[in-house]
């Protein structure tokens, strides 16, 4: 059997293995997508994710192997595919010299064919490989082979990005594929050859369902697959050509489903690396559903206007009215004869033309428009538009053409389009504020929309059961960030019955009052519904010290801020369970070991720079194995999370619980300038752990042993402190258990 080589960086890559910290973690949907989709693309019954350790082979995702997990790196296929530079394949191992006596060729799963693609990190580490097998020979096809490579590419950049990201640069880096997953926005890799016109290497579910693709239909298919009878073919060709350039693009574009509906997107895309772009598509129905309220309003307006005649008049050159149509007769209440002849003198502030003769704007030839207020036969005052047109013939002001148009209700109209056209500004404008990280821009869109609405203070509340807990305050009003009210005794609560808008004209109304409101000096009440994955999630409410008037369009206005508020909201839940995911434990909530070791890091540094010392007391839960044995793992877990609380419970302010794994615990504690001071923290820990643990009724008596080491003491950087604090812990378990131990470094 042919032993595979060493790379000739093995050191380094086996510590970088560790750095990212997979060996034996849990499984994870991410990675088991990769191995299914590398299956898929081979057509083989077998696929895996696996890591080259330092004796073996392990598996952090398979396909078609059982339980196994892993697998000695002596018989380890992918043990030779790691020190190559591209695709491993072999289509007969029982006929390659490297394989043909190997153990899982001849016994075992009896494999056939393998092709593996080396996950080789910016490092020039390779860390493992994705691979395909089967148990009967096989052979590629030149397409199969590019996606594979492809795919590989791909799941690097997730191993990379798990490591590397956090909540304030995961909207900076190019997505990988599992990333995509949990964005809510329709996204996918663009992978194309140096002058190819290129295929879609993976998109996120996003994409499936706005298209009404499944999987395997879309990925590796041209994005003209996307392209229907009402796409803008033009605006492709422009995308098309911009794909080899580094320039990001944001085009407007029509693309259509699997069924050959239309969908009208906002289509952004921005280069990787030289040989993919991520592509990210905003459904634009939100946004049109804004547009057509402003339609709407502009098609009632223009109604007003339309079925409103208006008054004509003809003058002379004297300036002296010559002619009035039927509708000036009718809205001035004056019979002809009396308007006939007249300079216009029915002018209530005597604007118009209170001399003899045309105004000298009309006598050189240019166009008058103003305002004016007139005086009704029966007295009434009436607002009005005035347009005077120079008569101009043969180069001669023969007199002017004035049209009054009655604008007493189009002047209200105008003032409402004014409204709506601002607020429609203010519905993009937050648009984008709703997509910075920036948790300042939530209190921006707060000031965005008092300034539309002309009201005094907003705020945005979370659902916390039977409460609203108050998140964002702007303006001089009755709640600040942190306040929790009754929802039962408060108009909060209105918006998560049937209602998901409510608008009170006039909170000091009987029928408004509510006694747990603080209502005193405020009048009007806007407020709507925040829903996040459909439920409800929370309210945003804004209140002004006048009696208000709300209309339909504020209504609206009011349901498409929340609907925006909401899609920033749930992004940001998304990248905080994407940080929770990374740095905390499951199970117990306290730090997990890559949480731990960063700010073990810190921790060393700041107390270098200030001399100071710091201290680590590592935890060994007493008889958890017998609990864990004997009662089951459920009851093994509810002791952990017990054990959990108690060290968040005795742990100071600035301190650092964490699991580090299994019933291993660890404490940092930031300040230890006091040596009895330390001793009596260990002490508390120890007393604390050592109660009775009642559990599902049940009682269970468990001990701690704790080993404590102090920087700089027993330790001159981070793992040498971790190292001898473990050895003082196990001396605590040699000595008896249920005891605290120093390193005492010599």
């Amino acid at each position: 059997m042919g032993k595979a080589p060493v790379p000739e960086n093995e050191e380094r890559r086996l510590a970088a293995l560790r750095e990212y910290a997979l060996l034996d973690t849990a499984p994870d949907p991410a990675y088991d997508a990769f191995a299914r989709l590398a299956a898929e693309i081979c057509e083989t019954p077998m696929a895996a994710v696996s890591l080259v350790d330092a004796g073996r082979q392990w598996m952090k995702a398979t396909v078609g192997f059982g339980d196994l997990t892993e697998v000695s790196r002596d018989v380890s296929f992918c043990a030779h595919a790691i020190v190559d530079d591209g695709l491993t394949e072999v289509a007969d191992a029982t006929l390659d010299p490297r394989f043909a006596d190997n153990p899982v060729v001849f016994g075992g799963p009896e494999l056939r064919f393998y092709a593996g693609v080396p996950l080789v990190d910016r490092g020039g580490n390779a860390l493992g490989t994705l691979c395909a097998l089967d148990r009967a020979p096989h052979v590629l096809t030149e397409r199969q082979r590019g996606a594979l490579l492809r795919l590989g590419t791909s799941l690097v950049s997730l191993i990379e990005t798990r490591r590397g990201s956090d909540a304030e640069s995961l909207a900076n880096v190019a997505l990988p594929s599992a990333a995509l997953d949990q964005s809510a926005e329709p996204t996918y890799i663009l992978s194309f050859p140096l002058g190819g016109i290129g295929t879609i290497a993976y998109v996120n579910a996003a994409v499936c369902e706005l298209f009404e693709y499944a999987l395997p239909d879309i990925v590796g298919a041209s994005p003209r697959k996307l392209i229907g009878p009402a796409t803008d073919l033009e605006a492709y060709e422009r995308l098309r050509d911009n794909f080899h350039t580094s320039h990001p693009i944001v085009e407007t574009i029509s693309l259509h489903t699997s069924t050959g509906r239309p969908v009208a997107v906002e289509y952004r895309d921005r280069t990787i690396d030289r040989t993919h772009r991520i592509v990210t598509m905003r459904d634009l129905r939100p946004f049109r559903a804004a547009q057509r309220v402003l339609e709407l309003a502009n098609q009632r307006l223009d109604s007003v206007i339309a079925n409103n005649s208006d008054p004509v008049f003809t003058l002379d050159a004297s300036g002296a009215c010559v002619d009035v149509n039927a509708e000036a007769i009718a809205h001035f209440g004056h019979p002809a004869a009396v308007l006939l002849g007249s300079s216009l003198p029915i002018c209530a502030g005597g604007r118009v033309f209170p001399e003899p003769g045309l105004p000298a704007e009309l006598a050189r030839g240019e166009t008058m428009a103003f305002d004016d207020t007139y005086v009704h036969r029966d007295g009434r005052r009436l607002d009005f538009e005035i347009k005077a047109i120079p008569m101009i013939v043969a180069g001669t002001i023969e007199g002017a053409y004035v049209m009054a148009r009655d604008v007493t209700l189009a002047k209200r109209s105008a003032r409402l389009l004014e409204e709506h056209a601002k607020r429609t500004h203010a519905l993009y404008v937050i648009s984008a504020a709703s997509e910075s990280a920036e948790e300042s821009q939530i209190d921006a869109i707060l000031a965005l929309v008092l300034e539309t609405l002309g009201m005094s203070f907003g705020y945005v509340g979370t659902l916390q059961g039977a409460s609203i807990h108050i998140d964002h305050a702007l303006g001089d009003g009755p709640m600040r960030p942190g306040d929790v009210f009754d929802l039962a005794a408060t108009h909060v609560g209105g918006v998560f019955g049937d209602v998901d808008v409510i608008a009170f004209e006039d909170l000091c109304a009987p029928e408004h009052r509510r006694p747990g409101f603080p209502e005193i000096a405020w009048r009007g009440y806007l407020s709507a519904r925040l829903t996040i994955d459909g439920r409800p999630h929370g309210a945003v409410g804004f209140l002004s010290h006048e009696v208000a008037a709300f209309d339909d369009f504020d209504r609206d206005f009011i349901r498409l801020v929340a609907s925006l508020l909401s899609s920033r909201l749930e992004r940001d839940m998304h990248k905080e369970r994407l940080r929770k995911l990374a740095y905390y434990d499951a199970l117990t909530g306290l730090a997990n070991r890559a949480k731990f070791l960063r700010d073990l890091d810190a921790a060393a540094s700041e107390a270098r720079r200030h001399g100071r010392s710091f201290a680590l007391h590592f935890i060994d839960l007493d008889g958890f194995k017998a609990v864990n044995d004997h009662a089951g793992h459920a009851m093994g877990d509810l002791a952990l999370q017990e054990a959990a609380r108690r060290l968040e419970r005795v742990a100071r302010l600035h301190d650092v619980p964490a699991r580090l794994g299994g019933d291993e615990f660890i404490l940092l504690q930031r300040e230890a300038n006091d040596e009895n001071d330390t001793e009596a923290l260990g002490e508390r820990l120890v007393d604390a752990l050592c109660e009775p643990y009642v559990l599902d009724g049940k009682t269970f008596e468990l001990s701690a042993s704790v080993g404590v080491a102090v920087f700089p003491d027993d330790g001159r950087d981070a793992r040498e402190l971790v190292r001898n604090a473990d050895l003082a812990l196990y001396r605590a378990k040699a000595n008896g258990k249920n005891r605290l131990e120093f390193a005492r470094a010599s």
